[in-house]
């Protein structure tokens, strides 16, 4: 077989593959039929104005399964969560079994307040209303920073290389007390 019949074969059977990848694409663009798939609306709440109470609103209201909320409500309420709430889009949709009980108990929360408190100043960070490089003398009450103390940055304290010393020991003793609100001065 000589060279250019070779070739010429080659070249047909690329038009040949060619031909049937453009006719698979338009028949399968001719028989699918276009879905409409727009994202049903949710329920958006305002958030609450000083200490009023949030808003609430029903699972579904914001696309989520009640059934599946109520099992993870379920699941943390038995790994001794004593107060839980579930919110979505600024919406009340889910409270913990204990919360009655519960909802006005100061709890020392150990180091999970240091999730909530990186939680908050992200946010803060976002909205520009934290700096941080800026001294924590400035984010409070005029008198209760000491020299020493107005040289840690926010940076310093959400990295934990403030120099400060931990008290585990102190923390762990006040563990089922009644807890000083204002045990963060101490």
């Amino acid at each position: 077989m000589s060279a250019s019949r070779t070739c010429a074969r080659t070249r047909n059977r690329r038009v040949v593959l060619l031909a049937g990848v453009v006719l698979s694409v338009l028949v399968a663009s001719l028989t699918l039929t276009p879905v409409a798939s727009a994202a049903p609306t949710q329920v958006r709440c305002d958030l609450p104005a000083g200490s009023a109470a949030p808003a609430s609103a029903a699972p579904s209201s914001v696309g989520i399964d009640k059934a599946k909320l109520d099992d993870a409500i379920a699941f943390a309420a038995s790994r001794m969560r004593t107060h839980i709430e579930v919110y979505r889009n600024n919406c009340l949709i889910g409270r913990g079994p204990l919360n009655d009980v519960t909802g006005n108990t100061p709890w020392n929360l150990f180091s999970s307040t240091k999730s909530v408190v990186s939680m908050l100043a992200g946010i803060a960070y976002t909205q520009g209303k934290l700096d941080l490089g800026a001294s924590i003398a400035r984010y409070l009450p005029a008198g209760d920073v000491d020299r020493a103390h107005a040289a840690i940055t926010v940076r310093d304290l959400l990295t934990q290389s403030s120099g400060l010393r931990q008290s585990i020991v102190t923390e762990a003793l006040t563990a089922g007390l009644d807890v000083d609100p204002d045990i963060a001065k101490e």
